[in-house]
């Protein structure tokens, strides 16, 4: 999980504020090809591409929704907040999938949000593609830290998979000498960019 900038996209607020979309069940009556630009606005602009929450490299052609941080049964007055707009893969086990499953309200005290918290600050990862809380937090980060890995079920053992094989290939590039710069061009196109991040400080 990254940190992720919000740029609002001018053709979703505008169009929002024109209609005066602001209830919880119009989301679904939105228009289909502002739903598309939006998603596809968010995925590009704000999330390199990236899913919001596994940092695995998601495809536009594939299963992707726009995923509330914010479930809108539990807060539907954020239905329209630009900024609980994120993008991730459907029917996944992982992910937004496994968060809309299990996260009660009382749980986003404790949840990472990669909009408001900056998630470099609580996670690390272990050679064995592990995302785990960062040595040295304090007790309460540490369960925000656990809680969010839970929630997203980010050590899913694909996703620890995918991770434990992009972890080798650093190694094997610094391990050959490789400078810190050309293993970034070579991994410019790579998932788990906070992986990269964590072992190319």
């Amino acid at each position: 999980m990254r940190k992720i900038n919000k740029i609002p996209c001018p053709k979703f607020v505008n169009h929002i504020s024109r209609n005066k979309l602001n209830k919880f069940n119009i989301w679904n009556k939105l228009d289909l090809n502002i739903k598309q630009k939006t998603r596809d606005y968010i995925l590009k602009e704000e999330q390199k591409g990236l899913s919001a929450y596994t940092e695995k490299r998601i495809e536009k052609s594939k299963k992707l929704h726009i995923d509330h941080f914010h479930k809108r049964d539990l807060y539907p007055q954020q239905t329209f907040d630009w900024d609980n707009l994120l993008v991730d893969e459907k029917e996944k086990p992982y992910g937004a999938d496994a968060k809309d499953k299990k996260i009660l309200k009382c749980d986003y005290k404790w949840v990472i949000n990669p909009v408001v918290d900056d998630p470099h600050q609580y996670f690390e990862y272990s050679a064995n593609g592990e995302i785990i809380p960062k040595i040295g937090l304090g007790k309460y980060e540490k369960k925000r830290a656990e809680k969010t890995i839970e929630i997203f079920n980010l050590n899913h053992s694909s996703l620890v998979d995918y991770r434990k094989t992009q972890y080798k290939h650093i190694h094997d590039y610094l391990d050959a000498g490789l400078p810190k710069q050309d293993i970034l061009s070579e991994l410019a196109e790579a998932p788990f960019l906070s992986l990269t991040e964590f072992l190319l400080p």
